[in-house]
């Protein structure tokens, strides 16, 4: 039996999804997930399974809305690391230049 070059390269492409799939859930790479399922989203269109296409394409959404709000987060709790320090500063000034008044 003969198999088509589009049926060899789609199997190698899905098991070699697989593989990089497994990997990244063993490492917890989010950003490698959401890339899979996107992959696999696209795969299953080209197949014109639509709907294992549009299941992917949710994971994937979920996972893009995940990352963002962790980066969201992250990047509140930095801007709110970084602002008491700055604040800090401020205060460490106003009192050493009302500490230099007090001795002249």
């Amino acid at each position: 039996m003969i198999i088509s070059s589009t049926l060899k390269a789609t199997t190698v492409l899905y098991f070699t999804t697989a593989a990089a799939y497994d990997l990244a859930i063993a490492t917890d790479s989010k950003s490698d997930i959401k890339e899979i399922y996107e992959s696999l989203s696209e795969l299953h269109y080209d197949l014109k399974d639509y709907k294992k296409a549009y299941e992917f394409h949710l994971q994937y959404s979920e996972l893009q809305e995940d990352i963002f709000s962790i980066d969201q987060f992250d990047k509140l709790r930095e801007m709110e690391a970084k602002y008491p320090i700055s604040k800090s500063k401020e205060q460490i000034e106003s009192i050493t230049d009302s500490n230099k008044k007090l001795k002249k």
